[in-house]
């Protein structure tokens, strides 16, 4: 897995071991959320939240593209904390050890961005996207693309095969 452009552009990030619970981004997946979202918003000076972040790599893809800040939260930050310090990025990301609803219900800070990528298991959707659009711009979840949203809150759907990006306007 590789950072696709920026200032950290070919730079190679660690996996989780095989016996991890994360699911990576696929190249395929990364590559078209970043070529839609450079259409959507100019990332430099963004704050960034990289929800169920596992790697990092979607973070780290958007601090490479000039994000200011990317909050990193999962209850697994093993691979994000040596993918971060791969990257020298500490000065500019933030990890917190924590399940995505805690971190939502106590955090009073908003963001430019939020990317969430949960367990192809998790089923409490919309409570999670209610409690996400209260923080931010645009949210684009990464999601089985058998799970379908009837939101007016959603604005773009892109399939991959097994996985599908939905992209939503967040109220602010």
């Amino acid at each position: 897995m590789r950072i696709i452009s920026g200032a950290y552009k070919g730079r190679k990030l660690k996996s989780p071991p095989k016996t991890a619970k994360i699911r990576p981004s696929t190249d395929r997946v990364r590559e078209t959320l970043f070529n839609l979202l450079a259409n959507m918003v100019d990332l430099r000076d963004t704050t960034v939240l990289d929800l169920f972040c596992g790697t990092g790599s979607l973070g780290i893809e958007c601090l490479s593209r000039g994000a200011s800040k990317a909050v990193f939260v999962d209850t697994d930050i093993w691979t994000v904390t040596e993918n971060i310090e791969l990257v020298s990025a500490e000065d500019s990301a933030e990890i917190v050890k924590s399940d995505a609803f805690r971190y939502l219900k106590r955090s009073s800070e908003r963001f430019d961005v939020v990317l969430a990528d949960p367990p192809y298991s998790f089923r409490e959707y919309d409570e999670l996207i209610d409690e996400i659009i209260k923080k931010c711009g645009l949210l684009i979840l990464e999601h089985s693309s058998a799970i379908s949203f009837n939101r007016d809150d959603s604005s773009l759907r892109k399939d991959f095969g097994e996985t599908a990006l939905t992209f939503f306007e967040c109220k602010n």
